[in-house]
């Protein structure tokens, strides 16, 4: 660094805004799927409604048994998110 730039500490009222303003993309969640383990899709389910980020799932093909779960899981908690904003 050169001796003229100056580092700006930001205080941590300045770090929540920041963090505010700063809108991260959805993840797009393409499924394509004919079931599976009802396990693995609910381990799914609780990282999607885990994360701070919308998901959006989008059907390529086919989707059935635990991939519907999966599908209509993350529809609901987007729905949920955009009504509490």
């Amino acid at each position: 660094m050169s001796p003229n730039v100056k580092k700006h500490e930001l205080a941590d009222d300045e770090k929540e805004n920041v963090e505010l303003t700063i809108k991260p993309k959805p993840i797009k969640l393409f499924i394509t799927s004919h079931g599976g383990a009802i396990y693995a899709a609910l381990q799914v389910v609780d990282v999607i409604h885990s994360l701070k980020v919308d998901v959006h799932t989008i059907v390529v093909g086919y989707v059935a048994s635990a991939g519907t779960l999966n599908y209509d899981i993350a529809y609901r908690v987007l729905q949920e998110t955009s009504k509490n904003r």
